[in-house]
């Protein structure tokens, strides 16, 4: 979402070693076991003892990522209501990516033909066949929204640029409900370190005091008067848990009541910022 490219602690000879040897732990295809004390890193639910396979591992990251595909039996046991959130937030809940450090290595206990089958059960028990992709008609009315706002009649006229952002700014300032609050669409910039990555959750929760969360709810002060061509349409909002004022990127806040007219207008812009850039 037009971040800032993020400064990397220069790792010691130590570290890398360490990494290196995590890496050369595992390999694809092995049976691994989620640890004690890790929780998902979407929406925080205890997953120790979650059991797959590593279909691939990702050295890109700060440290080595294992991609693992949950096992029949992990799946069968998996909450539904966790499965239906995941198909409504566009994640997927067959399989998940974590740190090598994270699991620990384990004997199978199904075989691998076990695993389509189980998921299209659970497909069909949850009725998601339909939720797999977006609706068409669902895309293109958005689409057309969208170009309603700009004032134009194809995608190529829909670029992120200072016209377009100028036209959106003056659409959204007049068409906003500042009464509806609003919260995070995923873990803002500064907390993927902790969400994603190896920060201490002790620190992560002081910061959170005086650092806007994805987790916190917001009521929506203003628009900021200043474009930022990086972040889009910047937003000055006041937490309602203890009233801190913080400036953020409007296109990584939705609002919490999918029923409000704040939720297919936020919606509709973030959509447009994020993939007409």
């Amino acid at each position: 979402m037009g971040k800032k490219t993020k400064k990397k602690r220069k790792k010691n000879q130590h570290e890398k070693t360490k990494l290196s040897l995590l890496r050369k732990q595992f390999n694809i295809g092995d049976s691994v076991m989620v640890k004690k004390g890790i929780i998902d890193p979407d929406y925080s639910d205890d997953i120790r003892g979650w059991q797959g396979r590593i279909y691939e591992i990702d050295d890109n990251a700060s440290k080595p990522l294992a991609c693992i595909e949950w096992d029949s039996i992990t799946l069968k046991n998996m909450p539904h209501q966790l499965i239906e959130k995941s198909e409504k937030d566009g994640l997927k809940w067959t399989e998940m990516r974590l740190y090598v450090d994270e699991i620990e290595f384990t004997k199978p206990r199904d075989k691998q033909e076990e695993i389509p089958v189980t998921i299209e059960n659970l497909k069909r028990e949850l009725k998601l066949e339909e939720n797999d992709e977006p609706e068409e008609d669902e895309y293109d009315d958005q689409i057309k929204r969208i170009q309603n706002i700009l004032g134009v009649k194809n995608e190529e006229e829909m670029t992120v640029d200072e016209d377009n952002l100028t036209k959106y700014y003056k659409y959204l300032n007049t068409n906003i409900d500042f009464s509806v609050s609003v919260t995070g669409i995923e873990d803002f910039h500064w907390e993927e370190y902790y969400v994603f990555g190896p920060g201490d959750q002790g620190e992560y929760k002081k910061l959170k005091k005086t650092h806007p969360s994805y987790t916190d709810k917001y009521k929506i002060i203003d628009l900021d008067d200043d474009l930022d061509w990086e972040e889009g349409i910047l937003v000055n909002v006041k937490r309602i848990s203890d009233n801190k004022k913080f400036t953020l990127p409007l296109a990584d806040l939705e609002s919490d009541d999918e029923n409000s007219t704040n939720y297919q207008i936020l919606d509709d812009y973030s959509v447009w910022f994020v993939n007409y850039r």
